[in-house]
C-alpha cells in the first residue's frame, strides 16, 4: 500500500506526535509499504528521508494547552495539496490531529481515498472544539476510521463530538531501541544515583516540581544527580533556579537526538515524568 502520514506540527521541532509519525513511517516501510510524510517545517532540511517528506507550509508558534503548537495557519495550500494527492495516488491517508489547522483539514477536505484520523491530545477544555463544532463536524464525516491513543484522548474528543466513534490504540514502543545491552553514557555511570527527566522544558511538564523535589532530595542523599534531557522556553528559568539554589550535580543535556536518548535511559536509576496535566499518554 501507499500511505500518506499527515502531521500539523513543525517537523523540524521535536515532539511526541512527530516522533510517532516518523516511527510509524519507518515501520510501514519495514513491512513493505510506501510511506510519505506531510507536515509544515521551519527548516528545509529535516531528520527524515527527504524523498519521502513533503514540506507544506511554514509554521508559526501558537500558545495552547500550557505548551506551544508550531503549526501552519495558511489556507493557501490547496493547489499544492491537490497536486500531491493527484500525483501520489495514495491508498490511505492517515491524519494525526485531523482537526488541526491548516494542513490536516485542507488535505482531509480534498482527499479522495480512505482516511484515518488519530487523535493524540488531551486537555481540560478546548475553546476551538466548543465554538467550532458546526464547522469541524463536516470534516469528521470525511474520516473512515478514528483512533485515539488513550482513553483520556478518546474522552476528550467525544466530549465535543459524542457521535464520532473512536478506537483506542495505544502508542507503540519499539523495545529493540531500549535493549539492555545498549551502552550507557560513560561519564554518568559512577557512584551517583541518576534521576532522569526527558521532555520539553515547559510548564506542563512539571519541571518546577521536579527541581524542588531534587533540591530536598539532594540534601538527604548528596550522591544524587539530576539529568535533564530536552530544551524549551523554560531553560533560562531552570538554569537560574539551579544557580540560585546552588544545586550540585544537575546536568542540562539540552536537545539530544532520538538515536542517543536510549543511552540516557540506560544510564538512569530513576526516570521521573512529573507532568502536571494536559498529557494524553504517559
Amino acid at each position: 500500500m501507499k500511505v500518506g502520514l499527515v502531521s500539523p506540527y513543525d517537523f523540524a521541532s521535536p515532539g511526541g506526535v512527530n516522533d510517532h509519525v516518523r516511527r510509524l513511517a519507518v515501520r510501514l516501510r519495514q513491512l513493505g509499504h510506501e510511506a510519505r510524510i506531510f507536515a509544515p517545517s521551519s527548516r528545509a532540511d529535516v531528520d527524515f528521508d527527504s524523498a519521502r517528506f513533503y514540506r507544506i507550509g511554514t509554521p508559526i508558534a501558537i500558545p495552547v494547552n500550557d505548551s506551544v503548537a508550531r503549526i501552519t495557519l495558511s489556507f493557501h495550500l490547496a493547489n499544492q495539496v491537490a497536486a500531491i494527492i493527484a500525483d501520489e495516488g495514495f491508498d490511505v491517508l492517515h491524519f494525526h490531529e485531523p482537526l488541526m489547522p491548516a494542513l490536516p483539514i485542507t488535505m482531509l477536505r480534498m482527499s479522495t481515498t480512505a482516511n484515518v484520523g488519530t487523535f493524540h491530545a488531551f486537555a481540560r477544555s478546548n475553546v476551538g472544539y466548543f465554538y467550532g463544532r458546526p464547522l469541524l463536524q463536516p470534516y469528521l464525516a470525511h474520516l473512515h476510521r478514528g483512533i485515539a491513543v488513550s482513553e483520556p484522548a478518546r474522552a476528550f474528543v467525544q466530549r465535543y463530538f459524542p457521535d464520532f466513534p473512536l478506537r483506542v490504540i495505544p502508542n507503540g514502543v519499539d523495545l529493540n531501541v531500549y535493549r539492555s545491552g545498549l551502552a550507557p553514557i560513560r561519564h554518568l555511570r559512577d557512584e551517583n544515583l541518576n534521576v532522569l527527566f526527558v521532555g520539553r522544558l515547559e510548564k506542563r511538564k512539571g519541571l518546577g516540581d521536579l527541581l524542588r523535589a531534587y533540591r530536598a532530595m539532594s540534601m538527604r542523599v548528596p550522591q544524587t544527580r539530576l539529568i535533564i534531557v530536552g530544551d524549551g522556553p523554560l531553560r533560562g528559568r531552570v538554569e537560574s533556579y539551579v544557580a540560585r539554589h546552588r544545586l550540585a550535580n544537575v546536568v542540562l543535556a539540552g536537545y539530544v537526538p532520538e538515536s542517543v536518548k536510549p543511552r540516557y535511559y540506560n544510564s538512569a536509576d530513576i526516570f521521573c515524568a512529573p507532568a502536571t496535566g494536559a498529557e494524553s499518554f504517559g
